[in-house]
C-alpha cells in the first residue's frame, strides 16, 4: 500500500496538476467534492490494481508454474472459449435483478445483527456510495475513457487475476474441492470491497465468475463479465448523468412490484438457458483432476 501511495502521489503531481506532500495527498483522497481528490482516488485505485493485485498474481504464477487454472494459463482451455467470453458478459447483464433481490436480503440480515452494527455498516456504505458517485462525474469523452479504464478495465483484469486465477485454485487444491475454492475466493473478493450491504450479491457474482473460469478453462469469461458489470455503471453515468447513479446505487432500497418480479423471472429463465447452452462446451470434467492436483502447492497448516 505504501508503494501505491508514493507512486500515486508522484503521478498525481503530473496528471492531477498537484504539487503536495504525502500527508496532504492522503487527506485529499477523502475530499470527494474536489477534482483533485477524485483524480487521486482514481489513480490510487488503478495503481492498487496493478501493483498489489497484479503483483500478487504474478508472484503466485511464477512460483507455482503454468498449471491448469492458474493465472492466464491456456492449459485445458475450451475450444469454444469465445462462447464463454460472450456468455459471461450476457449472463452478467441478466443477473442484475437477482443481485438486487440479494441486496435487499443482505440489508435485512445486517438489520437483524443489532442497531450498532447496522449503523456502522450504513456509514461505510454511505461513504463508499459518495466516493462512487464522485468518481462517476463524467463531463467529457476523455473523462469517460479514463474512468472506464480505472473503474472497469483494470479491476476486471487484475481482480480476476488475483481472485479467480490465484486464490481460487489455491483454496481448491488445499481443500481438494473446487466448490470450496470458488466460494472462498468469492467471499474474499466481496470482503475486500469493504461494503457490507453488497456482500452477498458481490460474493454471488464472484462465485459465478469462478464457475465460468473452471467450466471454460480460462480467466477471460470472468474478465468479460466483470468488465460488463463495472462498465455498464460507467456508461450509464456518462449517458444519463451521475444523478442517475445516485438514485440507483442503493439497490436494497428498491420497492418491488409485479413488474420487477416479472422481469426478474424472465432474466432468471434466460440465465438457466444460457448455462444449459454453455455446459455443452464445458471442460470442467476434463480439467477437474488437474485443477485439484497439488503440484507444488501444499497446505501450510500441514507443514
Amino acid at each position: 500500500m505504501a508503494v501505491t501511495v508514493v507512486a500515486g502521489m508522484k503521478i498525481a503531481n503530473i496528471v492531477c496538476d498537484n504539487t503536495i506532500s504525502a500527508s496532504d495527498f492522503l487527506k485529499q483522497l477523502n475530499l470527494v467534492n474536489t477534482d483533485a481528490g477524485v483524480c487521486g482516488a482514481l489513480l490510487i485505485n488503478s495503481l492498487n490494481q496493478i501493483i498489489a493485485f497484479g503483483g500478487a498474481g504474478t508472484v503466485f504464477t511464477l512460483l507455482y508454474g503454468n498449471y491448469t487454472g492458474i493465472g492466464f494459463s491456456s492449459k485445458g482451455r475450451s475450444k469454444k472459449l469465445w462462447r464463454f467470453i460472450i456468455g459471461g458478459g450476457v449472463l452478467t447483464m441478466c443477473v442484475s435483478p437477482i443481485l438486487e433481490i440479494m441486496s435487499i436480503i443482505n440489508e435485512w440480515i445486517i438489520s437483524k445483527l443489532g442497531p450498532q452494527i447496522y449503523s456502522m455498516a450504513l456509514d461505510i456504505e454511505d461513504k463508499a456510495a459518495e466516493m462512487t458517485v464522485a468518481m462517476l462525474q463524467i463531463d467529457s469523452t476523455n473523462s469517460f475513457v479514463i474512468t472506464l479504464i480505472a473503474v472497469a478495465v483494470l479491476p476486471a483484469v487484475f481482480e480476476e487475476y488475483l481472485f479467480r486465477g490465484t486464490f481460487q485454485p489455491m483454496f481448491a487444491k488445499w481443500s481438494g474441492n473446487i466448490h470450496i475454492g470458488i466460494w472462498t475466493s468469492a467471499a474474499l473478493f466481496s470482503l475486500i470491497h469493504i461494503q457490507f450491504f453488497g456482500f452477498l450479491p458481490r460474493m454471488f457474482l464472484g462465485a459465478g465468475f469462478g464457475y465460468l473460469v473452471v467450466a471454460s478453462g480460462s480467466l477471460w469469461p470472468a474478465i468479460s463479465g466483470h468488465f460488463i458489470n463495472n462498465g455498464v455503471a460507467v456508461l450509464s453515468a456518462w449517458w444519463f448523468g451521475a444523478d442517475w447513479i445516485s438514485e440507483n446505487i442503493n439497490q436494497s432500497e428498491s420497492v418491488w412490484t409485479s413488474k420487477e418480479w416479472t422481469i426478474a423471472i424472465g432474466f432468471a429463465t434466460l440465465i438457466v438457458f444460457g448455462i444449459t447452452q454453455l455446459k455443452k462446451w464445458s471442460v470442467w470434467g476434463e480439467n477437474e483432476i488437474k485443477y485439484l492436483e497439488p503440484g507444488q502447492l501444499s497446505n501450510p497448516l500441514e507443514s
